[in-house]
């Protein structure tokens, strides 16, 4: 679409605007999503190889501090998303058996058990049932649905009716 020359043109004037927002799209990121300084700049550096790489072609107003704001603020709703999911669903909920011996784990262990053939009984669709029979053997959802070719998002949300059953089960 462009020649070499004006991919380089457009890149620089991208990059002005890159250095020009970068004050002001980080002070965002941190207080506005509450971001760690150093995750802030890693989703601007992010932001910044992305509208480098990408923004050259398909910006074609080449004012582009809104463009600029909106890849910084996508990547870190993404981030803070993924974060929540890796840190709320594998670790906290299904994890926290350490060791082997403790009576109370054996009890935990069995409740569990309990509570996943309980979901598989009831499961309509075979992904359903998938992700109950896997679901303490892998850190992440993400990780289960890739192993199994079931789409991240339908594991995600099936994960997440597994936590409710779990706990109504529990209220039983």
């Amino acid at each position: 679409m462009y020649s070499d020359q004006e991919r380089l043109e457009r890149a620089e004037i991208i990059g002005a605007k890159l250095v020009e927002y970068r004050p002001a799209v980080l002070l965002t990121l941190c207080i506005k999503y509450g971001l760690q300084d150093d995750v802030a700049e890693d989703i601007y550096s992010d932001t910044c190889c992305y509208m480098l790489s990408r923004g050259v072609e398909l910006l074609q107003n080449l004012d582009c501090g809104g463009a600029i704001r909106q890849c910084a603020k996508n990547r870190a709703l993404n981030y803070i998303r993924n974060n929540k999911r890796f840190t709320d669903f594998a670790v906290d909920d299904w994890y926290g058996l350490a060791d082997d011996r403790d009576p109370d784990e054996w009890i935990e262990r069995h409740d569990l058990a309990l509570i996943l053939r309980a979901y598989i009984d009831q499961a309509e669709t075979e992904a359903e049932r998938t992700i109950a029979q896997h679901v303490c053997q892998y850190e992440q959802v993400t990780d289960l649905a890739r192993a199994h070719n079931i789409n991240p998002n339908t594991a995600a949300g099936i994960y997440r009716r597994l936590k409710i059953f779990a706990r109504e089960y529990g209220q039983r």
